[in-house]
């Protein structure tokens, strides 16, 4: 194959790839049960302000949700070397994970389509206070 086809094939396969934008509505929705999901947790999160560095960590965590808003599970899915290597990271990440399950369940709008919020991903960290 030469090499201006292989490009096009590469440019093709990339290009049907992308997303098509949300529409704002949707963007809009998206960020309100964001937000309410945030609030929720952050309400049952009970943080060890005297952890050395805490204002520079952030957690991502996947939290998967049942219909009726019970957490089914909740994971980090970065950093996981750091949470065997870093005692005060993992205090930090493991406070996360036990607000998601104190919160459970969560309160999600009835307008909201399960297949949009069954499976969310958030970082948590200080700067977001």
């Amino acid at each position: 194959m030469n090499l201006r086809l292989f490009a096009l094939v590469i440019l093709f396969a990339l290009a049907s790839c992308e997303q098509t934008p949300k529409s704002n509505a949707t963007a809009q929705r998206d960020d309100d049960l964001s937000s309410s999901v945030r609030r929720q947790i952050e309400s049952h999160w009970a943080l060890d302000a005297g952890l050395p560095d805490i204002e520079k960590f952030t957690v991502v965590v996947r939290v998967e949700l049942a219909p009726d808003g019970a957490v089914r599970s909740a994971s980090i899915i970065e950093d996981l070397a750091r949470m065997k290597s870093d005692a005060n990271y993992r205090a930090f990440a493991e406070s996360t994970l036990r607000a998601i399950y104190k919160a459970s369940p969560l309160k999600i709008p009835a307008s909201a389509p399960y297949e949009a919020w069954k499976v969310i991903i958030m970082t948590f960290g200080m700067h977001q206070f």
